[in-house]
This record gives C-alpha cells, sequence and structure tokens, in this order.
C-alpha cells in the first residue's frame, strides 16, 4: 500500500496477502451467514450475481430474501444458496395497509395471513414472513447486502426502511436501496451499524443533489463530504472510485479495473465481494477498500480470458478466486 502526496491510500497486489486466512477448523458458520435482500420480479440475475460473488470471495453460508418468484431461478443457477420467498403480490398489498404483515413468505405457492396457523401440505410448509422474521433473520447473520435489483415499489421501500431500523450488523446499500435512501433521507437516521454505500455516480447524484459532472470532478471531496456527515463508508464508483471510510477516517483511491467492467451486473459482483470480505472477518471500511480492488483485479482477469467486450459480470465473480488465490501463493512464496 502506498500513500500519496495528498493522504489517500493506494492498494497494490502485494497488500491482498492482508485478506484473512481461513481458519483450519472453520465451518459454514464461521463465515457467515449473509442476508441478500436482493431481486424483484424479472431481476433474479441481481440476487444471483451478488450471491455468487460472496461465495467466491470468501462467504461460508449466502441466504437470499426474494420474491418468490425467483425462487426456481436461483436454487437452479445457485444451489448452494439457502432462497427464503414471499409473496410479491401479497407483500405489495401488504406495505400499503399499515398494521398487516409488510411481507408474506410463501414456499410452495400457497399464501397464508400472519393471523394464521402454519399450514403443512404435500406441498411444503408455509410460514409468514412477518417483522419478528426479519428481524430473525438480520439477527442470525454477520453482514447484509440490501438492494441490487429490488425495485422501487411499495414493497420495496417497507423493507428497506425496516431492514435499515433493525439491522445491527455490517451493511452494504446498493442500486435500489441507495434510490430509496435518496427518496426518503430520513433513513440515514436509523443507522445503528456500520453501514457501506456503494454508489455509481448517477446514485451520488441522487443522494446528494449534486450534478454529475461535479462528481465525476470532485469525487474525493464529495464522498468525504458524505461519510462526514453521515457516518457512512462510502465506494463511489468511477474509472477511480473513492473509498471514504468511517471509522478510520482515511480515504482511498483504487486503480484497479478496466473498461471490461462497464457491463450490467458488474455493480452487483461488487457488493457479493465486499459481502464477503466482511464474512470473512475484514472491518467495513477495509472490506469496502480491497472489495474494489478485487473487483478491478478480477475485471482485468477476465477481460484478458474474454476481451475487453466480451466479459459478463459472472465472469468477474468467477474470476475473484484466481486473484486471491495468486495473492496467497506470492504470500507463501516470500516466507
Amino acid at each position: 500500500m502506498r500513500q500519496e502526496t495528498d493522504g489517500v491510500l493506494v492498494l497494490e497486489d502485494s497488500d491482498l496477502c492482508r485478506i484473512p486466512v481461513r481458519q483450519k477448523r472453520a465451518n459454514k458458520g464461521t463465515y457467515g451467514p449473509l442476508l441478500c435482500i436482493a431481486g424483484s420480479e424479472g431481476m433474479a440475475g441481481a440476487a444471483y450475481l451478488s450471491a455468487l460473488a460472496a461465495y467466491r470471495s470468501g462467504a461460508g453460508l449466502v441466504r437470499i430474501l426474494t420474491p418468490e418468484v425467483n425462487r426456481s431461478i436461483l436454487q437452479i443457477q445457485l444451489p448452494e444458496a439457502i432462497v427464503e420467498s414471499y409473496d410479491l403480490e401479497t407483500a405489495s398489498m401488504a406495505a400499503e395497509n399499515p398494521g398487516e404483515a409488510f411481507l408474506v413468505q410463501q414456499k410452495g405457492g400457497i399464501t397464508v395471513s400472519e393471523e394464521e396457523s402454519p399450514k403443512v401440505t404435500e406441498r411444503g410448509q408455509h410460514l409468514p414472513l412477518s417483522l419478528s422474521h426479519l428481524e430473525a433473520l438480520l439477527a442470525s447473520c454477520k453482514a447484509v447486502v440490501l438492494g441490487p435489483g429490488l425495485g422501487q415499489s411499495e414493497y420495496a421501500a417497507a423493507l428497506v426502511k425496516e431492514t435499515l431500523e433493525h439491522c445491527r450488523v455490517p451493511l452494504i446499500a446498493d442500486a435500489d436501496a441507495l434510490n430509496l435512501i435518496a427518496r426518503r433521507p430520513s433513513l440515514l437516521a436509523l443507522r445503528k451499524s456500520p453501514w457501506i454505500f456503494t454508489p455509481h455516480p448517477g446514485e451520488m447524484s441522487r443522494l446528494t443533489e449534486h450534478e454529475i459532472p461535479e462528481i465525476l470532478c470532485e469525487t474525493r471531496r464529495i464522498a468525504e463530504n458524505y461519510r462526514e456527515n453521515y457516518g457512512v463508508t462510502l465506494c463511489l464508483k468511477t474509472d477511480e472510485s473513492i473509498i471514504a471510510d468511517a471509522e478510520s477516517g482515511q480515504t482511498y483511491r483504487n486503480e484497479s479495473g478496466s473498461p471490461a467492467l462497464a457491463k450490467a451486473g458488474s455493480g452487483d459482483v461488487l457488493s457479493g465481494i465486499i459481502a464477503g470480505l466482511l464474512c470473512l472477518g475484514m472491518k467495513p471500511g477495509e472490506a469496502a477498500a480491497f472489495g474494489a480492488y478485487l473487483h478491478g483485479r478480477a475485471g482485468q482477469a477476465a477481460a484478458e480470458r474474454y476481451s475487453l467486450h466480451g466479459i459478463l459480470a459472472r465472469d468477474i465473480a468467477d474470476a475473484v478466486p484466481s486473484v486471491m488465490r495468486a495473492a496467497a501463493f506470492n504470500q507463501l512464496k516470500g516466507r
């Protein structure tokens, strides 16, 4: 790691040895679970990419909370993940009627209200997903990813609000979670744990009302100001992302990466990489900085295989282990 004359820290390949080593007697619970609250109808891919990247970067167990319509897709694409689902139509209705369960969990296709007893049928068990159930999911995890592909409906707004209010572990807010926070800035007062925001310039513009050209010219100043004003760690994504660490007060500039990363789903992968590093035990600011660096190096590795034009977001996630393996090998060689 080098420090620039302006005080900004810049990670290098040799720093990857600081990623925690996997314990000899570890089990899946040692590095998880991660709760990934993501996806909406037609957006299962966002949940998949974030969860995949988390597994590829070290998470031991990933649980995805998503609408029922995404269940079969996710269980086929990523059978290693545990899928918790809810009925989208009922959830949307409940979100418009305070006092009712704001979400309803659905297993097997039959929805039940919060007042009904759990029913067991030949298709499986059906249980309500009430606020208490969401709280239980949050209480059992080591980190949370909130927002990829979530949408901006009333049910999504209710889910984001309740998650922010009841989360007590490090939380990564991305994509639609950031857009919903921009619509309701009062949500920023709900923070009870470390938060990491990962906006691109468009999302940052909505969060701050700065114009995108200003954000691109004054990336560091705007990121640091947001950190100081709201106490969140910010990973402001540009061609040289700025990571403003709320805990240490340090600022990092990421110099890894490639134009190949300009693909749909790339940001979902970044959220998962950061989450995986949190599950390994890294501090939030370090996880954001190292996550951005790993994301960039994985993008470079994927581009070498598929070309700058040809990579898919999943290729970035799949390239993460090779980057981490090379770092581990170099660490062993240097002993």
